[in-house]
C-alpha cells in the first residue's frame, strides 16, 4: 500500500530539513543546524499524525507546534506504545534548542547542534520505519 500523498509531502519536507541540518553543522552553523534539526523532527511528527488519520485541527491552514507535540506523545507513545517513553521529550528539547537558536543572544554550542542533529535523525529516521512498516512497505 502506498504512502499517501500528503504523507509523502510532509516526509520529503523533513528529510530535507535533516540534510540542511547535517550541511549546516558541517560548515560551523550551529544556530542553523539546530534550528533545521527541530523542524525536520516537528514535520516528521506532522506526517505520523496524518499517516494516523489526525486532521489538522486549525481547518487545514497551519499545525500548531504545541499540539503537534501533544498529540504525538498522547497517540504514539503513551497509546499505542509505538515509540520508547524517551521520545516524549524529543521534540520539547529540540525546540528548547531552537528557540535558543532563532531567539536568544547566547548561540547554541557545537555540542547542542550536535546533538540536536542526531536527535532528530533518530527520530525522523524511526518515524520513517513505522510508517512503512505499517503500510507493509518493509524496510
Amino acid at each position: 500500500m502506498a504512502i499517501p500523498p500528503e504523507v509523502s509531502v510532509y516526509l520529503e519536507r523533513s528529510r530535507e530539513n535533516l540534510a540542511a541540518a547535517e550541511s549546516e553543522f558541517w560548515q560551523g552553523r550551529f544556530n542553523t543546524s539546530a534550528s533545521r534539526a527541530y523542524y525536520a523532527a516537528f514535520l516528521a511528527a506532522v506526517a505520523m499524525l496524518l499517516h494516523a488519520g489526525v486532521p489538522q485541527p486549525t481547518g487545514g491552514r497551519i499545525w500548531d507546534h504545541g499540539f503537534v507535540q501533544a498529540e504525538f506523545v498522547r497517540r504514539f507513545i503513551h497509546r499505542r506504545k509505538l515509540y520508547p517513553a524517551e521520545y516524549a521529550a524529543v521534540l520539547d528539547n529540540l525546540m528548547e534548542r531552537r528557540h535558543r537558536a532563532d531567539y536568544r543572544l547566547t548561540p547554541v554550542s557545537r555540542r547542542q547542534a550536535d546533538r540536536s542533529r542526531s536527535d532528530a535523525r533518530r527520530f525522523v529516521e524511526r518515524i520513517i520505519d513505522v510508517i512503512r512498516d505499517e503500510r507493509g512497505e518493509g524496510p
